[in-house]
């Protein structure tokens, strides 16, 4: 009976010892303490480098779009610091404005619409936010859309009349 079941579990043992074993042989490198150089990895350092370059080159300022990873991408979505944000360019700002976003929006980030408002109520920028918590980038429903429609009128209505 015990030789049985061992011989039925031969099979199994095999194929774990030479799992084990393929996997000392692919692992060998990592065992040894190298490290994979991965292209992604290499193309972020590489992206970096040319921001910081372009930045030493033109007075701080970085790149607003480079062309050393997927054909091209914004600077800003490389983790460096980066003056292209709206708060670097807010002393600018003293056009009275309306955020309108919806947070179902795949193409501009909330926060990037909160970004905006926030810059423009810290520089006293007349503004206004309107939200859309269940709406994307177009403003479909009929509720909403009225509400678009009325804030939006309103907004020019005020503005224009000065």
């Amino acid at each position: 009976m015990l030789n049985l079941k061992f011989k039925t579990l031969v099979p199994h043992i095999i194929a774990v010892a030479v799992f084990v074993l393929i996997s000392l042989i692919y692992c060998k490198p990592a065992l040894q303490g190298k490290v994979l150089q991965q292209s992604d990895i290499m193309h972020w350092k590489g992206m970096s480098k040319d921001i910081q370059d372009y930045r030493d080159t033109h007075d701080g300022v970085a790149p607003l779009w480079t062309i050393n990873m997927f054909s091209g991408m914004p600077g800003f979505q490389i983790a460096t610091n980066n003056n292209n944000y709206l708060s670097y360019y807010a002393k600018d700002f003293k056009t009275p404005t309306l955020v309108i976003h919806g947070e179902q929006d795949f193409r501009d980030v909330t926060g990037q619409g909160m970004q905006l408002f926030t810059v423009l109520q810290q520089q006293n920028v007349p503004s206004k936010l309107l939200l859309f918590p269940d709406e994307g980038h177009w403003i479909l429903k009929p509720q909403n859309s009225l509400l678009w429609y009325h804030t939006v009128l309103d907004w020019i209505g005020e503005w224009t009349k000065k």
